[in-house]
């Protein structure tokens, strides 16, 4: 006999409203926010296989390093799945082709598919539709009550073969989540419709990815797996109990149903620990007739080992006068986080306004968006919107069109904000290229400079210092052949989640960790990124960790006791350049022990910065020999040995 699907709650839910009140006698505008946060992971089970189709893109445009990378990052994941997964792949030009039907990833069948994925060249049109539809389909064959079952859709073109229409291919999305297969889209390059790519993934129950940087494209279409392998609860929905006369606004494209008296939201998947926020705005007018308007919610998922995670709550509005009702105040914080999701969803349907060539119309619903919510907005976020609707104005251009998309897709859907650029050691310098412009990575540098006022980065505007004469970044472009724009100090830096991944050319910035290694150590300031213990020939000592010092440095005290083995030429801000001897010097960081180029600083400025036990400075040497992880919100500097992926 069939043993019966245990219930648990192991979902966390909140419920709040703007207001615990609303209008008897007339109508009111209610905010609902619900909040989700999925169970941990439990490390004991065995995770749920996964059935995926990759739907690969081969038309004309693909060709060259677009094509090589996303054969990379398709091989790459398959490496990664084991004999209990299925995968099958697809490839569309104006033709559609399955190249390896859906199977199990068996040794011998990784070796076949990624064989396969080798064989794609690129063709002709963009068949779309066709290609998407046949992945699904295969997907279709291999699903089950146990399998997470995904489309990984890839393209970087419109559709020009087959249908094109937005609305007819969300239905075909919406239908086929309903039925358990799930889509992500994945779009590269600037030539493809995002709108249609997140409205295909946001009625699909997947996500939706710009691929702005190539050599990034097998580490997105990781985090991508990644995110899979850590799932957590399936199937999740919420039933909302609502008088039938309520009607209701969902934010955020999250699926619905509306029958009578009640709403049903399809959330999907949820990965391990996920907190996700859904918003909904119930307009309630007198034809209800009550006293108290109780609102029950239910969610439902299937967790790990087919139990059902469930959990019940509700929120119950007083009904008052209308006078009542307007002398209540709003929750301030609510608002402020409803506020970002609402001028997103905004900002959204402006950039359509705007690729339409209605730019006054796309101003106009910007400008009263903010003005509405202004209240309740942080300085943050009047920066930010104020900057986008200045780059409206002006004209933003494809490439802006898809970096506004991509951030105000995450803002609506609570998705991470990872960005990925590439970067490159030019003379012992990391320079970034970001949006254009070279942007040098500078953890010894306290407040950020530039050769501009504002920065607009990381969906934030930065105030930036001016570069005073005669300082580095005057000296970088005297010696460099590349013009440097902005000195990234750790002021910006100290947010965030920074990776930095030399033998593959990217860096990553992020709200969340991304490497976990065990070889660490402690950041005990970010001033100037100091961590201990760094072990400095067999002592424990403090270090600077600099990634703009092209050499490293340490006493001359240390330096005194071991033999030079040549001469360079050093350089600090308001000293300039100047000669040093070098030394090699054996150091141990986290357990791992190597040599590093070492030099002396001057007697001033080595009385400056080897104050207070600090002894050192690491430069960007190690930035070449380590994969680096700068994780400062949990401060910890973790590394590990390079691995190339993209080459």
């Amino acid at each position: 006999m069939k043993q019966k699907n245990k219930t648990q709650k192991k979902v966390e839910m909140k419920i709040q409203a703007d207001k615990l009140v609303y209008a008897s006698d007339s109508t009111s505008e209610r905010i609902l926010e619900i909040v989700l946060t999925s169970p941990k992971k439990d490390e004991s089970k065995e995770r749920a296989p996964l059935n995926l189709s990759f739907v690969l893109d081969r038309s004309g445009s693909m060709q060259g390093e677009k094509l090589q990378f996303v054969k990379k990052a398709a091989a790459h994941v398959i490496e990664l799945l084991s004999e209990k997964d299925r995968v099958s792949v697809v490839t569309y030009d104006n033709e559609v082709m399955v190249l390896s039907p859906t199977t199990y990833m068996s040794d011998e069948n990784k070796i076949k598919a990624k064989s396969m994925i080798q064989s794609i060249r690129p063709g002709g049109s963009t068949f779309l539709s066709g290609g998407w539809l046949k992945g699904c389909e295969q997907v279709a064959i291999g699903a089950t009550e146990q399998t997470i079952n995904r489309t990984l859709l890839l393209t970087d073109g419109l559709a020009n073969v087959g249908t094109s229409d937005i609305d007819e291919l969300v239905t075909h999305s919406r239908e086929l989540f309903s039925r358990g297969v799930s889509t992500s889209c994945f779009g590269v390059g600037l030539g493809y419709n995002e709108h249609m790519l997140e409205a295909m993934a946001n009625s699909g129950g997947g996500n939706f990815h710009f691929l702005e940087t190539l050599n990034a494209i097998p580490l997105v279409f990781e985090r991508e797996f990644e995110e899979l392998t850590s799932v957590t609860m399936r199937n999740t929905e919420i039933k909302i109990d609502l008088p039938e006369p309520i009607k209701v606004k969902i934010f955020s494209g999250w699926q619905f149903e509306r029958n009578a008296d009640h709403l049903l939201l399809s959330i999907g998947t949820l990965y391990s620990g996920q907190t996700m926020s859904i918003y909904i705005e119930l307009q309630i007018d007198n034809s209800i007739n009550l006293s108290d308007l109780t609102i029950p919610v239910h969610v439902r998922g299937v967790g790990e080992g087919e139990s059902i995670y469930e959990e019940n709550m509700q929120i119950s509005l007083k009904a008052v006068t209308t006078i009542e009702e307007e002398k209540t105040a709003y929750d301030p914080h609510l608002m402020e986080r409803f506020s970002e999701i609402d001028l997103a969803e905004n900002a959204n349907e402006a950039l359509k306004m705007d690729r339409r060539g209605d730019k006054v119309a796309a101003s106009q619903l910007l400008h009263a968006s903010v003005q509405k919510r202004q209240n309740y907005m942080s300085a943050s976020s009047k920066d930010k919107y104020g900057f986008i609707s200045r780059e409206l104005n002006a004209g933003i251009g494809e490439d802006g069109y898809k970096k506004l998309h991509r951030e105000v897709y995450e803002t609506r859907r609570g998705r991470e904000k990872i960005r990925d650029y590439p970067i490159t050691l030019e003379k012992g310098y990391p320079l970034i290229r970001i949006d254009g412009i070279n942007v040098l990575l500078d953890t010894g540098l306290i407040k950020s400079e530039g050769n501009r006022t504002e920065w607009y980065f990381l969906n934030t505007v930065f105030h930036l210092l001016p570069s005073p004469k005669r300082g580095k970044l005057e000296y970088l472009n005297s010696i460099l052949d590349k013009r440097v724009d902005i000195l990234l100090g750790t002021d910006i830096l100290h947010d965030y989640f920074v990776n930095v991944d030399l033998s593959n050319q990217r860096i990553s910035f992020t709200d969340r960790p991304l490497l976990i290694s065990r070889n660490r150590t402690k950041i005990v300031s970010t001033w100037r990124l100091q961590i201990t213990p760094f072990t400095i020939t067999g002592t424990d000592f403090r270090v600077f960790l600099d990634s703009s010092s092209r050499l490293s440095y340490i006493r001359k005290s240390i330096a005194d006791k071991l033999s030079p083995i040549g001469q360079d030429m050093g350089f600090y801000v308001n000293e300039g350049e100047f000669p040093t001897s070098i030394y090699q010097v054996p150091v141990n960081i986290g357990g791992i022990e190597f040599d590093l180029r070492c030099g002396v600083l001057p007697p001033q400025v080595e009385k400056e910065l080897f104050e207070d036990r600090r002894d050192g400075i690491i430069g960007s040497e190690l930035l070449e020999k380590f994969v680096i992880a700068y994780n400062f919100p949990d401060k910890l500097f973790e590394f590990r040995e390079n691995q190339i992926l993209s080459k």
